[in-house]
């Protein structure tokens, strides 16, 4: 070890020297005296202190006293790889020995860091100075730099992952079946893919015939919703599948853009019989999305969920279901999903930032649904698409066995992950390391910025940096040939503006003010010309009733009374007869005159006295 003796023994500064001397001391060490030195003037050897006096500068510089930092070890068994420690060895008297592994391992890091500081110094020293490269070897070293990046920026960008780190991310997987273990790292393809999905979950319409166009069925069904409800969708997307179907089933996978026309659509009733001439079913409901969700918070695990879901819905009826979070051990917990079918409706909730339900107002806040993992089709990795894939056999989903073609593979039909080695599919979102996988994909998307717009960063970054200005090629402007305005004028034109703003404004409120009373004069005279209508119309009925009275009465008159008066007239006359038996002609006279009145009267030809 580098020691300092001696130090105590401090060189001092006699009053006769004109002089100071720079100390440099030694242990261990013999001083050769007889070496030849260029300025003898300037050199002194003291034997007593075996110190040294050279006196090159005007500063007096001591050497500082030893301490732990500046202890370096020279040539130290300790360093050598061959030393055993205290618990290699035999001899321990069946006694295990304690070591601080995390303490040992600090003081070995200081132990290198210090050893390699010591060897850039010893190199340094013997080297003299640094050396810089020529100007040759630094264009070169541009040149492989500029061509290194034109050569990144040419690659796509789901290929710009290093191979090496790609092979380890994705191995191929083994033949006995154990499961990877590996950590999986978020990648750029991976967070592509869950940025630029669909938004929304596709409609599925299962069709008996499969010649039909996808563009005929959008075309149809828009023309529908348009004549029938009055509604207008977006579509993003539309494609054919048929791998749920059986051979004769065809199925039609929408897409929608916004989450309008996704409340339109789930309302099945909203739906034609029909679409391009052929009948159709839902084989299945797409699941509701985080657009059209909140969640309620603090709702207590004592309250029934479905009393609490049929008074939220009693007051709101755009409410479509209401649903009690579970933890990930299936144990409820005190938030409560709201899916709403009302895009406006949501809005209205969220600026409000309470709902009301059971007489108690709740806090509600927007739902974020997990990130949609990329899973591979070929090998079942995670994070990469299949036409990245280095494996060259393709893995069955369900027992996770390697084959070249799996239209010929053999399957066990005994569900085996690759990843954990657990009683599902490959591709499961129960799958533990799959959780894990997205738990990081969420962090990483909400945390940093999109790998894609990093990458276009770095790629405008790279290009400003081989920008040069150059002030010829952009000279000034020449000077403005109009004299400067005038503020003052300005200010005032602004002052006038405003003026004629307020007075535009008073002449609003003016306006504003007689339409609302005109708007009343309207509405009473509106109530009053009802309550007419409402007379005249009673009136009208009275008098359709006057009417048929009269007109009943006078065919009772007809058919009974005038016949009933004829036969009584006919009686009177015949029984007032005069003494000598002659009948009574002034009696005969009065009945028929009074008979000839009535008819008069019947006919109309004359008023009734």
């Amino acid at each position: 070890m580098n020691n300092y003796a001696n130090q105590a023994n401090r060189h001092k500064i006699s009053d006769n020297s004109t002089r100071n001397a720079h100390v440099t001391t030694s242990s261990n060490q013999t001083v050769n005296r007889t070496r030849p030195l260029e300025n003898i003037d300037d050199y002194y050897y003291d034997q007593h202190t075996n110190a040294q006096f050279i006196a090159r500068a005007n500063q007096h510089n001591r050497i500082p006293g030893p301490i732990s930092t500046n202890l370096l070890p020279l040539d130290s068994p300790s360093l050598t790889p061959c030393r055993r420690s205290r618990a290699q060895l035999e001899e321990n008297d069946d006694f295990i020995p304690v070591t601080n592994r995390n303490k040992k391992r600090r003081s070995d890091n200081n132990i290198n860091n210090d050893r390699s500081s010591y060897e850039q110094q010893q190199q340094q020293q013997q080297n003299g100075r640094p050396r810089y490269p020529t100007r040759f070897q630094y264009r070169q070293q541009q040149q492989e730099e500029l061509e290194e990046n034109k050569l990144v920026a040419s690659i796509p960008i789901e290929n710009q992952q290093d191979h090496q780190s790609f092979r380890q991310e994705h191995q191929p997987i083994r033949q006995d079946h154990q499961p990877i273990r590996q950590e999986q790292k978020v990648s750029l393809a991976a967070a592509r893919y869950a940025l630029t999905r669909f938004p929304f979950a596709p409609f599925i319409e299962r069709l008996s015939n499969g010649n039909i166009k996808e563009k005929s069925i959008s075309q149809d069904l828009e023309k529908y919703l348009n004549e029938q409800h009055q509604a207008e969708i977006q579509i993003a997307s539309i494609r054919k599948s048929t791998t749920k179907c059986e051979p004769n089933e065809h199925d039609y996978l929408l897409y929608v853009k916004d989450s309008n026309s996704f409340c339109t659509l789930f309302n099945k009733q909203k739906w034609p019989q029909q679409l391009g001439g052929e009948n159709f079913i839902f084989p299945s409901t797409p699941s509701f999305p985080p657009q059209l969700s909140l969640v309620i918070k603090n709702v207590d695990l004592r309250m029934d969920i479905k009393e609490f879901s049929d008074d939220l819905k009693t007051i709101h009826p755009e409410i479509h279901n209401v649903i009690r979070l579970k933890n990930k051990f299936q144990n409820d917990i005190k938030l409560v999903k709201l899916e709403l079918l009302s895009n406006t409706f949501r809005e209205e909730l969220l600026k409000t930032g309470k709902i009301r339900a059971n007489g108690l107002i709740f806090d509600i806040d927007e739902y974020l649904s997990p990130a949609t993992v990329l899973i591979c089709t070929k090998c079942r990795g995670i994070g990469h698409f299949r036409r990245q894939c280095t494996q060259i056999d393709e893995t069955c989903n369900v027992c996770g066995h390697n084959c070249p073609d799996l239209r010929q593979h053999q399957c066990s039909n005994i569900n085996k992950c690759i990843h954990c080695d657990g009683n599902h599919l490959s591709n499961s979102i129960k799958c533990p390391v799959i959780k894990e996988f997205r738990a990081d994909l969420t962090k990483k998307l909400f945390s940093n910025k999109p790998a894609i717009l990093r990458h276009n960063n770095n790629n405008n970054n790279q290009e400003n940096q081989n920008y040069i200005h150059n002030t010829i090629d952009y000279p000034l402007l020449p000077l403005s040939q109009r004299p400067p305005t005038n503020n003052t004028s300005v200010m005032n034109k602004l002052d006038e503006v405003l003026i004629g703003m307020a007075k535009l404004n008073e002449s609003f409120e003016r306006i504003a003010k007689k339409q609302y009373e005109l708007e009343q004069f309207i509405n009473h005279k509106n109530e009053q010309d009802e309550y007419l209508l409402n007379k005249v119309e009673q009136l009208r009925l009275s008098n359709n009733e006057t009417k048929e009275n009269m007109i009943k009465n006078e065919k009772l008159i007809k058919n009974l009374i005038l016949p009933t008066l004829e036969l009584i007239s006919k009686f009177l006359y015949h029984s007032n007869l005069k003494a000598n038996g002659v009948d009574d002609a002034d009696f005969k006279c009065q009945i028929e005159t009074k008979r000839a009145l009535l008819d008069l009267v019947l006919t109309g030809k004359k008023d009734c006295i």
